[in-house]
């Protein structure tokens, strides 16, 4: 049996599916920030910090890249997501929070800030990498069958290569996605034709 954490995240993907279903793969942040309910309380999938852990998480559930936000998240020339810590002080309890999901292999939901307002929602993402010298976790998507495995004893296989290649896909689709967003946006939601 799932500990409460782990029951937590497989409700909250599986909500997100759900939202996805009905509203597509870009999703309003107050939809988001309402978040669902889980065992009588209300859980809020991300709030103003980019590295979000709601009161019923052990660790961080998410991690969110704002539309002209602060911090230079980028994606790196190896494919996977360059996020950067919380400060500058690694010993800072979101940056230990990520450092632990990452030790533990727990997976987590990425936002990614589109325009304002709007996200696309990807999920599992695992933390895989950690430099503190230049501030930067390293984030690799994965599929989503995989997030219940994940939680799960290890398999021993090699996922880098799988997960490097999801990865890519995922940007690949947020490109799309963020270019599709800004047009809406400078029309407001109306056809340019």
């Amino acid at each position: 049996m799932p500990d409460a954490d782990q029951q937590l995240r497989l409700a909250a993907f599986a909500w997100l599916a759900t939202q996805r279903d009905l509203y597509g793969d870009v999703l309003r942040r107050q939809l988001l920030a309402d978040g669902f309910e889980f065992q009588g309380e209300r859980v809020p999938l991300l709030g103003p910090q980019g590295i979000f852990k709601p009161r019923l998480c052990e660790l961080p559930l998410s991690i969110t890249t704002a539309p002209n936000g602060p911090y230079d998240d980028r994606f790196s020339s190896d494919g996977l997501l360059a996020y950067r810590y919380r400060g500058v002080d690694p010993a800072r309890p979101a940056n230990v929070g990520l450092r632990t999901a990452m030790a533990r292999k727990i997976p987590l939901i990425y936002f990614n800030g589109l325009v304002p307002g709007r996200y696309l929602a990807t999920w599992p993402v695992f933390i895989v990498g950690d430099r503190p010298e230049a501030l930067t976790f390293t984030v690799a998507v994965d599929d989503e069958a995989r997030a219940y495995d994940s939680m799960q004893a290890s398999t021993g296989e090699g996922p880098d290569a799988r997960r490097a290649y999801i990865t890519y896909t995922a940007r690949r689709r947020l490109h799309q996605r963020t270019f599709r967003e800004r047009v809406l946006q400078a029309y407001q939601e109306q056809c340019a034709l």
